[in-house]
């Protein structure tokens, strides 16, 4: 039994980087007959994908921190005082601007 296994003839299956490039460049110069749409709907939803996974991930891991903070007392407490919290916070805001969207149905913690 023979496989024969499909020829990558498209820029964007040879060369990511390159069909990047000139994605960006068709979209700079107004070209959008040219534009490889299919595949950079792809990539654009692969995008908001990882921003979504990533910002639950920092969510999780804020929630377990302050989870341990109120409940396991530690030689290491300081380490999660209000300012180093507060830092995570602010990394955690700075990260992308798409989360502002996704900020707005996290509930606010009182301080």
């Amino acid at each position: 039994m023979t496989q024969t296994i499909a020829q990558k003839n498209s820029l964007y299956d040879r060369d990511l980087n390159l069909w990047l490039e000139t994605a960006i460049a068709q979209l700079k110069a107004g070209d959008l007959k040219s534009l490889d749409i299919e595949n950079l709907i792809e990539e654009l939803e692969g995008l908001a994908g990882r921003d979504r996974w990533e910002l639950k991930t920092r969510l999780a891991t804020l929630i377990e921190h302050l989870l341990k903070r109120c409940y396991v007392k530690s030689e290491y407490d300081d380490l999660w005082s209000l300012p180093n919290l507060r830092r995570l916070g602010r990394d955690h805001r700075s990260y992308s601007q798409c989360h502002k969207r996704y900020s707005q149905t996290i509930p606010k913690l009182e301080k």
